[in-house]
């Protein structure tokens, strides 16, 4: 405690001890200020401006006289505070990582503050195709980051699954040996499903040709190739063999068959009809698969054939083929040529306007493009 003396009567002193200090006594004996020295402020502790103090009343001063209070201390706080410098990039974000980009204080260079720069995420280009997939097995493609061509996505493609076209006798069942049909995927013509076809019964209107029909002749059978039948009815895949080769039939209803195996001779003419039970049928498609291996050069084509089918030729040695028919499209020949020797096709569809016509209109379907092969349409 601090002992006053005040002069308060002009008849003596008082004198005041353990006296309770408040800012009206500094009225009496006026301020005790010192001196207070600038102190400047660093990164983590704040600093102060110059000023005069008074601490019997606890006021701050701008003079030693005490004449010119400060009315809000905290004026002269100077905070504490960084000088940051500019942020700089200290690690790199990529594509699926954060990176980090750091500061430092100018004025203390071991004060550094640093913060996230989140990851930019992948651009990914369009979806190609690694492996492709089969009927049987599943592919893969791939994208890849236009960023960082490291950064690599990968999917599955399903497998396709077969797309079987239709069955084809391959060879025909008779009355003493069982027959076989097939059907080739068109997705991968190396699939092939094979299945046989019972043996006919004796009454059959199918008989096998002997040594003379395959020359032309009459079968050794129980029924001659365009004769009626003793009473067979004609039903749907039901196999017939003619001079020619073998046919399955397509309808009975509408009286159509499909030319499915060639005789072995060097010149075969694919009808324009055969008879089978007294009925004529119209010879309407070629099977694929129908020439294999056969020493078949030149084969002629009739007028009712629409469709010949992918690989009718393939494994095959024929090099010319003749069409007398109008009704092909570009889709019913389409892969047809595939895997065959056939050099020249030659248009004799009638008379030498319509052969015109039909050697202009065919060249644009026997094309290696749609028929598999490059040929000489004339």
């Amino acid at each position: 405690m601090l002992t006053i003396e005040i002069r308060r009567y002009s008849s003596g002193y008082i004198n005041l001890k353990d006296f309770i200090l408040t800012d009206h006594i500094c009225d009496y004996v006026g301020h005790q200020v010192t001196y207070k020295e600038a102190v400047s402020e660093t990164c983590t502790e704040p600093g102060n401006n110059p000023h005069y103090f008074c601490p019997v009343c606890e006021k701050c001063f701008a003079d030693k006289n005490a004449g010119q209070e400060i009315e809000d201390p905290d004026t002269l706080i100077i905070p504490a505070h960084h000088n940051w410098g500019e942020w700089e990039e200290s690690k790199a974000a990529t594509c699926s990582a954060d990176g980090e980009e750091q500061r430092i204080c100018t004025s203390d260079p071991s004060h550094t503050e640093s913060r996230e720069i989140p990851a930019s995420g992948h651009i990914w280009g369009d979806w190609e195709t690694e492996v492709p997939a089969t009927c049987t097995e599943a592919g893969t493609e791939i994208r890849v980051c236009s960023k960082d061509a490291s950064h690599v996505e990968s999917r599955e493609i399903p497998a396709t699954g077969h797309d079987w076209d239709e069955w084809t006798v391959t060879r025909a069942a008779t009355t003493s040996k069982e027959g076989e049909e097939t059907r080739i995927c068109k997705n991968d013509s190396s699939h092939i499903e094979r299945r046989i076809i019972e043996k006919l019964p004796p009454e059959s209107v199918v008989s096998e040709p002997d040594a003379a029909a395959a020359k032309g002749g009459k079968t050794a059978g129980t029924v001659a190739y365009g004769q009626a039948s003793t009473g067979r009815q004609v039903e749907n895949g039901q196999s017939v063999t003619q001079p020619e080769g073998v046919f399955t039939i397509t309808s009975a209803s509408t009286g159509t068959v499909a030319f499915t195996a060639s005789a072995n001779k060097k010149r075969v003419t694919v009808p324009d009809e055969i008879s089978v039970s007294g009925r004529q049928f119209a010879v309407t498609e070629v099977s694929p698969g129908a020439f294999a291996g056969s020493r078949i050069r030149t084969v002629t084509i009739g007028k009712n054939v629409r469709k010949i089918r992918k690989n009718a030729f393939k494994k095959s040695k024929v090099t010319k083929l003749v069409i007398k028919s109008k009704n092909l499209t570009k889709a019913s020949v389409k892969g047809s040529l595939k895997g065959s020797k056939i050099k020249t096709i030659q248009i004799k569809t009638g008379s030498k306007k319509d052969n015109k016509k039909y050697v202009k209109k065919y060249k644009s379907f026997f094309t290696k493009k749609n028929a598999g092969k490059k040929v000489t349409v004339k």
